[in-house]
């Protein structure tokens, strides 16, 4: 009956044990989960104000080449008179 009786409370150790495992993983699993969620969330964020910028830039350097153009146009104009 000893005999018994200690493997069953070691069986019973056992089973603690590989449920606090399980519980400590499925909490760092949860962790993982949510810090991609946030991750993804803060990259998403970024490459929509990275679109903003670029196509903001894209726009200035547009009229920057036409408010070139304009003057390189004048100047042509005011040679040909001179």
């Amino acid at each position: 009956m000893f005999l018994v009786e200690l493997s069953y409370n070691t069986i019973k150790e056992e089973i603690k044990e590989l449920e606090q495992r399980k519980n400590r993983k499925a909490y760092a699993l949860k962790d993982s989960s949510d810090q991609l969620t946030k991750d993804s969330e803060k990259l998403i964020k970024f490459i929509d104000t990275d679109n903003k910028t670029t196509s903001d830039r894209s726009k200035d350097a547009e009229l920057a080449a036409t408010e070139t153009k304009n003057a390189l146009n004048r100047i042509n104009g005011y040679n040909s008179q001179i």
